[in-house]
């Protein structure tokens, strides 16, 4: 029975000390590891996307084709029937790319807003 427990206590023994050499093994992988991250190079940023543009050259005329309401509105206050052009726009425009399958994001980004 003594020979049996010894045994046992003797494999319990090099059991630990596989797991510990094994371990001390993996922790020094792992500061170097820490090491190579802390010192590698920055990556790049992300290129940035190309970007489409559009600016309507004839807000009034087609806020006129579709209401005839929009001409005196123009004189009144212009930058409403812009503003209303541009957001119908961007309605036609997110229909008809959903319609061919295009995922895309439109939205209505300013002049001052645009960098080249």
């Amino acid at each position: 029975m003594n020979l049996i427990l010894t045994s046992l206590a003797g494999g319990a023994v090099v059991l630990g000390l596989l797991l510990y050499t094994e371990m001390w093994r993996l922790q020094r992988q792992l500061v170097g590891l820490q090491h190579r991250y802390q010192t590698a190079p920055a990556l790049p940023s992300a290129i940035p996307r190309p970007v489409i543009g559009i600016k309507i050259l004839n807000p009034f005329e087609l806020a006129v084709r579709e209401s005839r309401l929009a001409e005196p509105v123009a004189m009144l206050a212009p930058q409403v029937i812009e503003r209303i052009v541009y957001r119908r726009t961007v309605e036609i425009l997110t229909e008809q790319l959903r319609e061919r399958g295009v995922e895309a994001q439109v939205q209505i980004h300013h002049e001052a807003d645009h960098v080249d």
